[in-house]
C-alpha cells in the first residue's frame, strides 16, 4: 500500500426501527457522524468505501456520496 489508513473517529446509529428513514439516510447519518468525530470533513478524504450486504446491486456507495456530498 503506497499510503498510510486511518480510521479518525466512530459513530453509532441507534437500534431500532427507523420508519421515516432509509439506508442511505441511516448511512449518511452514520458517515456523517464518524467525519464529525475524527474532526474532518468530506473535502478531507480520500476515499469513501461503503456497502450494503442486503441490497448489492443497489449503487449505495454512490447514493451516499451524492447525499452527503
Amino acid at each position: 500500500m503506497a499510503e498510510n489508513v486511518y480510521i479518525l473517529g466512530i459513530t453509532m446509529t441507534k437500534f431500532g426501527k427507523h420508519p421515516d428513514k432509509d439506508t442511505v439516510d441511516l448511512g449518511a447519518e452514520a458517515s456523517l457522524g464518524a467525519l464529525r468525530d475524527g474532526g474532518v470533513t468530506m473535502h478531507d478524504m480520500g476515499i469513501l468505501a461503503a456497502g450494503n450486504l442486503m441490497n448489492a446491486s443497489s449503487g449505495f456507495g454512490q447514493q451516499l456520496q451524492k447525499q452527503i456530498g
